[in-house]
């Protein structure tokens, strides 16, 4: 018995739905991306240093220029590593881009095959559905639409592509500038710090001769006019002996001069800095003016203090020029009223030296600081101009200030300003 033919009729037809699940494609998850966003990095200009006081042509102040000039020096350095750090995270971005581009113009080619087999599927259900003409056609053009807008943005996502590449491109030109300018600043650094180091020999010689060398003769001009004016006591005229007297006062003029010199160039030394009890450091001062005090009657008034940080014999320095200020610039036959008193302001100390002297006028306030500046001539006030310009030193050597204020037969007030806690 033959087998019964197999007419179209009679054959099976094939399922749409099992076609299109066997043909749909997944699209593949984005995969979270590994790498750190570029920080945004502040970068704050080089203050420049307030200029040394002192006169430039002394051989004293060499050594503050070339200490302010590499501080500049490594204040650059500290630019140019950050811009270099800067534009290496700029690259980093740069390249995260690139790498979301490359996955969108991925993204989009799935789509692309996507909208192709979801066509075929199509197609293949326009031959096995009774739905109208109108309808496969309808759906035909929203594919075509589809297929056309994945196409339009994986052509958008390569463009990105190759702007993010060639934005790394000029990320990393910048980074190994800015590293190449770095390489150049540290050997910049290495030469201040070996000119630095022979300044520092030279400045050490000469404050051996300042205070062994200078000061010698000097003492023995004191000592051989008072020999002479003993020897010859009644031999010498007025004259002769006023002449000797201004001799010796010249030599200690002279001693005086050359010891504030040294004095201002120890300020620039690294000192220890420590917490410091100021009560404690002012009853030292005051043991060692004690025989000015006394000769002057003067009052002294102090206050509570709270520890600030410093070096011990730079402040005790400091303090000690002040009081000396305000025991010397008095009128005739006045009593010397001194008080000293502090105030706490967040991570600073701020200190007050007041006195009822002769004051000044305002207009002197600033330039009271520079060294060898007079307002008095040494025939009414002796000294050498230098210890208010020590003053500065030593507050600016503590990351702190010194001001004053005046008026004229009315005292002075001297504020001082020193960090309560440690300095970098």
């Amino acid at each position: 018995m033959s087998d019964p033919a197999i007419t179209p009729h009679t054959a099976k037809k094939a399922d749409p739905s099992e076609m299109e699940a066997q043909a749909r494609v997944q699209t593949p998850q984005k995969e979270p991306r590994k790498g750190t966003k570029a920080e945004a990095l502040t970068i704050s200009p080089a203050v420049a240093p307030e200029a040394d006081p002192a006169q430039p042509d002394k051989p004293l102040t060499l050594r503050g220029h070339v200490l302010e000039e590499a501080k500049t020096a490594i204040e650059a350095s500290e630019l140019a590593r950050s811009q270099a750090e800067l534009a290496r995270s700029q690259a980093e971005l740069a390249r995260d881009k690139a790498e979301d581009a490359r996955f969108s113009a991925e993204s989009a080619r799935n789509k692309v095959e996507e909208a192709r087999l979801e066509a075929k599927v199509t197609n293949a259900q326009a031959e096995h559905t009774d739905n109208t003409q109108a309808e496969d056609i309808v759906r035909a053009d929203d594919i075509k639409r589809k297929t056309e807008a994945a196409k339009a943005q994986a052509e958008s996502a390569l463009k990105n592509s190759l702007i993010a590449i060639a934005e790394s491109d000029q990320a990393r030109m910048a980074a190994e500038k800015a590293r190449d300018k770095a390489l150049s600043t540290a050997l910049q650094l290495e030469d201040y710090a070996t000119s630095l180091e022979i300044i520092n020999q030279d400045l050490e010689a000469f404050a051996s001769i300042a205070s062994h060398d200078l000061q010698a003769p000097l003492r023995r001009i004191g000592i051989f006019s008072e020999m002479i004016e003993a020897d010859s006591q009644n031999t010498l005229s007025d004259s002769s002996k006023d002449r000797l007297q201004r001799i010796r006062k010249s030599a200690q003029t002279m001693r005086e001069l050359t010891q504030n010199l040294l004095a201002l160039a120890r300020v620039s030394n690294p000192g220890l800095f420590k917490p410091l009890d100021l009560s404690a450091l002012l009853k030292d001062v005051l043991l060692k003016l004690d025989q000015q005090i006394a000769e002057k009657k003067a009052v002294l008034k102090i206050g509570a203090f709270t520890p600030v940080m410093g070096d011990e014999s730079q402040l005790k320095q400091l303090f000690q020029n002040l009081i000396e200020n305000a025991l010397k610039y008095q009128a005739p036959q006045a009593i010397p009223v001194v008080e000293i008193s502090s105030t706490q302001q967040k991570q600073t100390c701020q200190i007050t030296v007041s006195d009822n002297g002769i004051g000044f006028d305002q207009q002197h306030a600033e330039h009271i600081f520079d060294a060898f500046y007079r307002i008095h001539g040494i025939e009414d006030y002796s000294g050498s101009g230098m210890g208010l310009a020590i003053c500065k030193r030593i507050a600016k050597r503590h990351k702190g200030s010194i001001t004053a204020r005046s008026t004229p037969g009315e005292g002075s007030v001297f504020t001082i300003t020193l960090p309560s806690q440690s300095i970098p």
